[in-house]
């Protein structure tokens, strides 16, 4: 049984209740890595899986950005947003001019798959997810849903 603060959508495998988006992207900082945090925001999520996208997310901005990360929260009447930035530490190997390496770049043990993994749960929760290269730094741009949507 659900109380009022959990619902479920009709995806297996999801959880959807009321998270600390702020306390969640906290929990996904990469050992080693400089990060600021800047907002915080509450919404309606599957935190499990909330926590996997950012966390994929976070270690390739850190992996292959500057080594300094900016995460910037902000909230609305009806969305979340949540931008992941990093300088560009690599500009060989790109991905259709995201700044981010092809696979190959990224050695043994990657399948390359992790943005497009963390996309779909991001889908999933109803929001979208876009990633940019501007000059010399990347941007992932991620909205979310503040509210439950009743379907």
């Amino acid at each position: 049984m659900l109380d009022s603060y959990t619902r479920r959508y009709d995806q297996p495998g999801f959880r959807f209740e009321s998270v600390d988006i702020g306390h969640i992207v906290y929990e996904c900082i990469p050992p080693l890595a400089q990060v600021r945090i800047s907002g915080s925001a509450t919404g309606f999520a599957d935190p499990f899986w909330l926590r996997a996208a950012l966390e994929t997310l976070m270690e390739n901005a850190a992996e292959y950005g500057s080594g300094s990360i900016e995460v910037q929260i902000e909230t609305s009447a009806r969305q979340n947003r949540i931008t992941i930035s990093s300088g560009l530490a690599h500009t060989h190997g790109e991905t259709s001019g995201t700044g981010i390496p092809e696979p190959s770049c990224r050695g043994s043990g990657h399948y390359g798959i992790g943005l497009e993994m963390a996309r779909s749960v991001i889908r999933q929760h109803h929001g979208c997810m876009t990633v940019q290269k501007k000059q010399e730094t990347f941007c992932i741009c991620i909205q979310l849903p503040r509210h439950w949507l009743e379907e």
